[in-house]
């Protein structure tokens, strides 16, 4: 909780308040309490958007766009007026001005984040009023385009590249109105979604491309152009910059089975002006053969993070396995002589960890484990885990075919060998002691039959402080919607914490 505003005693007063309970902030959001007890969110009190978790103010927005010399007026909204929504500037230019600007984009990323640039910009020539005079944000047209003859010229495709991008983006989307400068992830995109497109794409130009390609290039605009230049070929670092805008000390996160694509949402939710960088698996890629070695990968991956940060403190972490190759990580870096000020497990044991109450090998304690289960779970599981075996021991005898016969591998089956690769090296870690201090954000509902562990396993390894945090969710549902919000929250709040010491 801030102490309050900076000099402004009476606005102060104003939001903060004090109750029997506790001291509160009043957000500005406006809730109902419905039949059952639970409240529903309804909309704001003042001007303030909330997009995709993350409060935007348009008037900051609409300052940023005035800035620019082409632009006489602009008002920015969330259309449509309800939930779900997206950011959309409509602007007004002055008279020397004929069309948009084409780097309206890239021109704004210079003056605000990443989660404040509009996902649409479109031209008027003024500005509806009420009879009052005020701004008539109703009698704005709406945002949504039709088709490319309806949009915006920034929006439609200009060569064959791009409609080709842009028809295979709107098909794997559902989305037919989708523009060359709509943002990937922001409408839906995710790592399955990736895996189909690299496959289409490797397939129509007939060359291997980088799996982290559309992290670079997330828009069709941006995607064509760098396959004109360079054939995506020039992507092959494995840190992916998921957000670079802001001052602070970036956040490096390393993945678990493979990809960055969980770190997506929980970067969302993280301060605006917070940058963050994922480390995706090498080898995804097709391009270069994964590792096999985790002092080998590790190494590697902090001989790529000094490029972006050379000295520390560092902030390091990693969901799952990928808190194991963070470890290790930290433990290289302070052996070069560099400060870890931050090493974050997000739900990540130690190698050893869960010791289950149950005893035995561990096929008897997962038949103990099946054998408590009612029958109806005993079927539902039973048929999971035979379908999950199944299908991973035809995609292991796959990778070997394709291995054998010196073919390249598809992107399904690169994530495939990937995550049995990394979890193969996270099982066989042997840590050594670290002196620094950890942060454990686990899980509140971790796996029946263990004995309770807060460090996760880390506190037999750790000779500094272990600081533990519950978050809601399961292993699986920690870095889902709404519990990923929470641990985005509580990591920024060691992060800030940390910055300042």
């Amino acid at each position: 909780m801030a102490r309050g505003y900076w000099h402004r005693a009476e606005l102060t007063a104003q939001k903060f308040v004090t109750l029997p309970q506790g001291r509160f902030y009043r957000t500005g959001d406006l809730v109902r309490e419905n039949a059952e007890g639970q409240l529903e969110y309804i909309g704001r009190a003042d001007a303030q958007l909330k997009i995709r978790g993350v409060r935007i103010e348009p008037g900051e927005v609409e300052a940023a766009l005035l800035k620019h010399p082409d632009i006489r007026l602009a008002v920015v909204v969330g259309q449509p007026l309800e939930q779900p929504r997206t950011l959309v500037a409509y602007v007004v230019l002055k008279e020397n001005a004929a069309k948009l600007p084409e780097n309206l984009r890239d021109w704004l990323k210079n003056h605000l984040s990443d989660a404040f640039i509009p996902s649409m910009f479109i031209q008027m020539d003024s500005i509806p009023l009420t009879v009052n005079g005020k701004i008539d944000k109703r009698a704005l047209p709406a945002s949504k385009k039709m088709d490319d003859a309806d949009a915006s010229p920034n929006d439609a495709p200009t060569n064959e590249i791009e409609t080709t991008l842009l028809a295979l983006w709107r098909d794997l989307l559902k989305i037919p109105n989708l523009g060359i400068h709509d943002d990937f992830f922001e409408h839906g995109g995710d790592s399955l979604i990736v895996i189909q497109i690299i496959t289409e794409l490797e397939q129509k130009i007939g060359k291997l491309l980088p799996f982290s390609l559309i992290f670079h290039a997330p828009t069709v605009a941006q995607l064509a152009k760098l396959l004109q230049e360079a054939d995506g070929q020039s992507v092959k670092s494995v840190l992916v910059p998921v957000k670079t805008g802001g001052k602070r000390t970036p956040l490096f996160c390393v993945h678990a089975d493979g990809g960055a694509f969980f770190y997506l949402n929980f970067a969302r939710h993280l301060a605006d002006d917070q940058p963050f960088y994922g480390l995706q698996s090498r080898g995804l890629d097709a391009n270069e053969q994964p590792f096999t070695s985790l002092k080998e990968m590790t190494a590697h991956y902090v001989s790529e993070i000094r490029k972006v940060q050379p000295e520390g403190p560092y902030f390091i972490g990693g969901f799952s396995v990928g808190g194991i190759f963070a470890y290790e990580m930290a433990q290289q870096l302070v052996a070069q002589g560099q400060e870890v000020r931050v090493l974050a497990m997000l739900d990540a044991g130690a190698p050893d960890y869960p010791v289950y109450t149950i005893q035995g090998s561990s096929w008897v304690r997962k038949l103990k484990q099946f054998l408590q289960k009612n029958p109806v779970e005993m079927l539902k599981t039973g048929l999971a885990r035979i379908k999950a075996k199944t299908e991973n021991a035809i995609n292991d005898m796959t990778v070997r075919w394709y291995q054998w016969a010196q073919k390249p591998l598809p992107p399904e089956l690169r994530v495939q060998l990937v995550r049995s690769l990394n979890q193969g090296m996270g099982e066989r870690y042997k840590p050594a002691p670290y002196s620094g201090n950890v942060h454990v954000f686990c899980a509140e509902q971790q796996a029946p039959n263990i004995i309770p562990d807060n460090s996760l396993g880390w506190k037999k390894y750790v000779t500094g402080k272990i600081y533990s945090y519950a978050l809601p969710g399961d292993h699986e549902t920690i870095y889902k919607e709404p519990n990923v919000q929470k641990l985005s929250e509580a990591v920024q709040k060691v992060l800030d914490e940390a910055a300042v010491q």
